[in-house]
């Protein structure tokens, strides 16, 4: 993306704007991912991220609409981001609620910097979702995320991974968790505990009642190319 074009989207961001604290640290070395640019290379990426003068922002990459404007300051090795701006033009962006948009902005920015610190899912601390956690993953091995799907999607997505044998990954567990939410209704919510191995991928999603109170199964995914090499 050209100067000009940052200069025209940062420039775009409105006036009509809410204001509201992030207080996030990281640090410079971290910070070079964003001053270097991540421009979205399709529809599928939904944003562009850069720096513009003192100014982080993220555009839709679809649309080139700026929804975050946030100050930042250096200070030694580390860059400090301590509130955000967010656009409150109904036609551009219909969020009206800044708690959603500070755990978007904070998930945006884990996801880019490959943390697990800037935010943690409450859901996380339910009881049964903790000690499931603490009991599968003892050395921190993991990167860990919280989903919500219903039990039509959940259905819909492993009938379609196990049906097509042509597909690059092994399911297990699947006829266990199909029995265990067949009499559910398919607009029923489930959380859905993700945890993928930071080094060989292999991923294991737990799968719990709308409450968190009861394991439903569990599905483990293997890329069968990385096991078979």
């Amino acid at each position: 993306m050209t100067d000009e074009k940052k200069n025209t989207i940062a420039n775009s961001f409105p006036d009509k704007f809410v204001e509201d604290n992030i207080s996030v640290v990281i640090s410079s070395g971290e910070f070079e991912l964003f001053e270097k640019g991540v421009f979205a290379p399709n529809m599928d990426s939904k944003w562009h991220i850069f720096v513009n003068s003192n100014n982080l922002y993220l555009a839709r990459s679809w649309t080139n609409i700026c929804i975050y404007k946030i100050p930042f300051e250096k200070f030694g090795d580390h860059v400090y981001l301590k509130k955000f701006y967010v656009n409150r033009v109904t036609d551009q962006y219909s969020s009206t609620d800044v708690e959603f948009d500070k755990t978007l902005l904070l998930r945006i920015l884990q996801g880019y910097l490959k943390r697990e610190d800037l935010y943690v899912d409450p859901k996380l601390s339910l009881p049964l979702i903790k000690a499931t956690v603490e009991k599968f993953d003892k050395n921190n091995e993991y990167s860990k995320s919280i989903g919500s799907n219903n039990v039509g999607l959940t259905l819909q997505i492993h009938n379609g991974l196990t049906s097509n044998k042509q597909n690059d990954w092994l399911v297990e567990g699947w006829d266990e968790l199909k029995s265990n939410i067949k009499n559910l209704k398919e607009d029923e919510p489930l959380i859905s505990l993700h945890l993928s191995h930071r080094q060989n991928k292999k991923s294991t999603t737990f799968y719990f009642d709308k409450s968190g109170n009861r394991i439903l199964g569990q599905i483990t995914m293997t890329d069968k190319k990385k096991s078979s090499s």
